[in-house]
């Protein structure tokens, strides 16, 4: 899924469906439009994995740094 290439009413609904999505999105990857573009002309590249489920156990107030580790 690339993460920013969607969007929702506001950049917190947005990140937090992000999140939901990478909790139970088995077997997927996340990565944003920079780092999809890198793919398409076979560069390097990073990408979110899925591990397991509920990685992001967020609350409304770590929203953003959950969101950001989602680059790492």
């Amino acid at each position: 899924m690339v993460k920013d290439a969607c969007g929702s009413l506001t950049n917190t609904m947005h990140k937090v469906v992000v999140l939901d999505m990478a909790n139970w999105l088995f077997g997927g990857r996340i990565l944003n439009a920079g780092e999809l573009a890198k793919t398409v002309k076979g560069k390097n590249y990073n990408v979110w994995e899925f591990k397991k489920p509920a990685t992001f156990d967020y609350e409304l107030d770590t929203v953003e740094s959950m969101y950001a580790l989602l680059d790492d």
